[in-house]
């Protein structure tokens, strides 16, 4: 396929006694001329971010404001929060920093990779005033 194809794609299952029969199958409908978001989305990575607002239980994916990714966090009732960042939403490449509860300005020592490294290694919204 190309950028712009629109596909039709179609599952059949047929069960009769103890056979399971599943066929997929894929056809082109048509073809369309992508959006400029679209196009410029496309060469765009995608940054998740997970955090302690949600006990670590969901990534949000970050929105792109046409300079930066951002993600919107309320403070909870201890007045603080963590998070880690997740490159296209892996926990395979993760975005931390070097230390435990690092300041969410300080980004001199931004690490990469699996989520082995990253735990516990977490940028604190919060923890100062200037937060």
């Amino acid at each position: 396929g190309r950028v712009g194809d629109v596909l039709r794609i179609e599952f059949q299952r047929q069960i009769a006694g103890d056979q399971d029969r599943r066929i997929i199958s894929w056809s082109k409908v048509r073809e369309e001329r992508p959006t400029e978001e679209e196009l410029q989305r496309r060469g765009r990575r995608r940054y998740c971010i997970v955090g302690s607002w949600d006990g670590w239980r969901q990534t949000h994916e970050m929105t792109w404001n046409g300079e930066s990714h951002v993600f919107k966090v309320r403070l909870g009732k201890g007045g603080a929060e963590r998070f880690q960042i997740l490159t296209e939403g892996d926990w395979e490449d993760v975005l931390f920093p070097g230390e435990p509860d690092t300041p969410a300005l300080d980004c001199q020592d931004v690490r990469n990779g699996p989520s082995d490294f990253a735990h516990g290694c977490n940028w604190l919204l919060g923890g100062s005033a200037e937060d």
